[in-house]
């Protein structure tokens, strides 16, 4: 059943275009690397303007990154591109990077509203490449050459780095940490998306609006991954709105990877929803969450909760099956017939509730499946087979409620298949 429901949700999650075509991702990818070849274009050019060695120049090399959604492999066909750009220490942020680096992309056609944006927390060129939004921040990294795939979480490439390099390194780190710790990449893929869908329909999704950003999702899926482990995609949904409807605020969320925080972070006393990165300083995310949107994230979670439940349907009794073939007639089978009483039947869908019992009853079963039809009809129309007149009894009847624990009951079985258990005599002498 969880299999079945995992795959519904994953065709809901292609049908709703949270899952960008071939197409988009081949033009992403295809945009990263004609990045990658300018900003080596523009590292060479840096280097010779500054009159390096030629062996220097000749070996200089700069990089492109990705992170965010598109690094995650959660992007769709709207989510622009997060990329930072990594370059050597003789590199710039404010002529290299912000004049030099600026006027190659603006004079290339695929370029399109350029602008450098240097007063925000995280310095960076925003701009359009072939029609896709591109955010770009630079960091430099204390070394002449920067490999194609440097490693990030590697403590070399991280001595003597500058506030706001290191500010602009983070979110690279944070993507590549969580791709390193979660179990199952797929399933955190398929779960992210989920989340991040949910979280935009009920208008929490946002950090500008000090809601959830995409970074604090990213880690509350990554931590249910890690906690679900061997769980399917209906499964990991449920843990999500279950974890964190209970979860005692504001103790901080955070990812398990053998390492622990040697002091505790001081914004978290501060935070009314702390969300620890998972890389060093082990710091919490930046995040605008106030008293009052905490309150809104809080009760989307505990509604989540709610409607991700098994038994959702209020049922009021137990199965109460009844035979009514006729026995003797070698050719005919024995028929059960089984009735629940809804305490609600309005907006029930027939066919999901049949295909659903099917699913659970045939669960592992290699044999032949019998005929099953499945309906729903007012108590005032139940056939009289309802009324069991193979055991009839002065005032019995069908029983609408679950007996006391502590009554007495008398078990009662098929009188044709001594095996096969039907059901309760109450000691009030009603079928249960």
């Amino acid at each position: 059943m969880d299999v079945h429901r995992s795959l519904s949700l994953l065709q809901f999650v292609k049908d709703g275009g949270l899952v960008p075509s071939s197409e988009e991702t081949l033009k992403r990818e295809s945009i990263i690397h004609s990045l990658k070849k300018i900003v080596q274009h523009w590292i060479t050019k840096v280097a010779w303007q500054r009159k390096l060695p030629e062996n220097l120049i000749r070996d200089a090399s700069a990089t492109i990154l990705t992170y965010g959604s598109f690094g995650l492999g959660v992007h769709n066909s709207e989510s622009d591109i997060d990329v930072l750009c990594v370059g050597p220490g003789f590199a710039t942020m404010e002529e290299d990077f912000c004049i030099v680096l600026y006027n190659i992309l603006k004079g290339k056609p695929e370029v399109s509203e350029i602008n450098c944006v240097k007063d925000a927390k995280v310095p960076l060129m925003r701009f359009k490449f072939k029609g896709v939004a591109v955010d770009m921040p630079y960091a430099k990294l204390q070394v002449t050459s920067v490999p194609e795939n440097v490693d990030l979480l590697n403590p070399m490439f991280l001595v003597n780095i500058d506030e706001t390099s290191w500010k602009s390194l983070s979110g690279v780190r944070v993507n590549q940490c969580i791709l390193q710790l979660v179990p199952n990449l797929e399933n955190f893929q398929s779960l992210l998306r989920c989340i991040k869908s949910w979280a935009k329909q009920r208008g929490i999704y946002g950090n500008l609006f000090g809601y959830l950003g995409g970074i604090h999702l990213a880690i509350l899926s990554a931590f249910v991954c890690q906690t679900s482990p061997d769980a399917c995609l209906s499964a990991l949904i449920m843990n999500f709105f279950n974890t964190f409807a209970s979860w005692p605020w504001p103790t901080p969320v955070a990812l398990q990877d053998g390492m622990m925080p040697v002091t505790p972070d001081v914004t978290e006393k501060r935070n009314w929803i702390p969300i620890r990165l998972p890389c060093s300083p082990y710091r919490c995310c930046q995040s605008n969450v106030t008293r009052s949107t905490f309150n809104r994230i809080r009760a989307e979670f505990l509604r989540g909760h709610r409607i991700t439940q098994l038994e959702e349907i209020r049922v009021s009794c137990d199965p109460n099956p009844t035979e009514y073939a006729d026995i003797g007639n070698v050719d005919s089978e024995p028929s059960v017939v089984f009735y629940w009483g809804l305490t609600r039947c309005m907006g029930i869908n027939v066919t999901s509730l049949e295909k659903d019992f099917r699913d659970s009853i045939t669960n592992n079963y290699r044999g032949m499946p019998g005929k099953m039809e499945l309906s729903t009809v007012p108590a005032s129309e139940l056939p009289d087979i309802s009324q069991f007149p193979t055991r009839k009894k002065k005032g019995m009847k069908a029983c609408w409620k679950i007996p006391e624990y502590d009554q007495q009951r008398i078990p009662v079985y098929s009188r044709h298949l001594p095996n096969y258990f039907i059901g309760y005599v109450a000691s009030e002498e009603k079928i249960c």
